[in-house]
């Protein structure tokens, strides 16, 4: 009766579904044309299949992170105080 109870135990973990989550993320610097890092910029991301918008804002080291995104294809725009705009497609 325990092989039994312990055989019925390993079979129903078995049969428990898995569902494969694929994640990942995007993450850079911003810096101006000298190379010197941008801290406080507001980056748009924008998944280009479902228009949906993800804002993040750069570090005191120029740092920006998305993460935990779907697999997609994707624009970021950056925004620099009172600056151009400058707009990159991401595949």
């Amino acid at each position: 009766m325990r092989l039994k109870s312990l055989l019925i135990l390993i079979l129903s973990f078995c049969t428990l579904p898995v569902y494969a989550q694929y994640r990942a993320s995007i993450q850079g610097v911003v810096t101006d044309p000298t190379g010197a890092v941008v801290s406080g910029a507001t980056l748009t991301l924008t998944n280009l299949e479902t228009n949906q918008k993800l804002i993040a804002t750069s570090d005191d080291n120029g740092i920006y992170n998305f993460n935990a995104l779907p697999s997609s294809r994707y624009s970021i725009t950056v925004e620099i105080r009172a600056r151009r705009h400058r707009t990159a497609k991401m595949k």
